[in-house]
């Protein structure tokens, strides 16, 4: 996954005891126990205090909901959301 320069003045403040192999797993469990298969090749990483999202999805809703997904594990911290919202081969844009 490439990522894109963020810029903030507030940065990312891990758990004492979490390190951020540990975050990227549990949102990436967290975004997956909720949406399942409707964000494809998921990739999370924390980089420089900034969580970075990276996939693919059908909808608009389905990707803030990603994003929503990750603010209750972190609150209010700097999310690069860039999740792509495409239509999978051969299908239609589905209406959440």
């Amino acid at each position: 996954m490439s990522l894109r320069r963020v810029t903030a003045a507030r940065r990312l403040t891990l758990p004492r005891r979490a390190s951020a192999v540990d975050l990227e797993r549990l949102i990436r469990e967290r975004i997956l126990s909720r949406l399942g298969s409707r964000v494809r090749n998921l990739a999370v990483a924390v980089d420089r205090g900034v969580i970075h999202l990276a996939g693919q999805c059908s909808t608009y809703y389905t990707k803030q909901l990603a994003q929503h997904v990750t603010l209750g594990v972190v609150e209010d911290e700097v999310i690069d959301n860039a999740i792509e919202v495409t239509v999978p081969n051969g299908g239609s844009v589905q209406f959440d």
